[in-house]
């Protein structure tokens, strides 16, 4: 259940924000003491499924980063290299 904020979290407190995030853990201490086995185990492979997905995408980018594609060079000097048309 999702409470409406009173104020934004850019102008809130320091005061205002330990008071939220107090409240926030102990409504997560309550729902977790009350959760069965199965929730538990569910809501712990959806965490691992989103770390797995988190780090593969983190893989897929590094391996872009390097490869770097100069729209100045003239690839089609390249006999390996064909850019644009379909070849057999």
């Amino acid at each position: 259940m999702r409470e409406r904020a009173t104020t934004s979290r850019a102008t809130e407190t320091e005061q205002q924000l330990g008071t939220r995030l107090h409240d926030l853990g102990e409504r997560v201490i309550a729902s977790r003491a009350s959760e069965t086995v199965k929730e538990r185990e569910g809501r712990l492979q959806d965490m691992r499924e989103r770390s797995r997905m988190t780090r593969a995408a983190g893989h897929y980018n590094s391996r872009l980063e390097g490869f770097h594609y100069d729209r100045r060079a003239n690839y089609s000097q390249h006999t390996s290299v064909s850019i644009g048309k379909w070849t057999m």
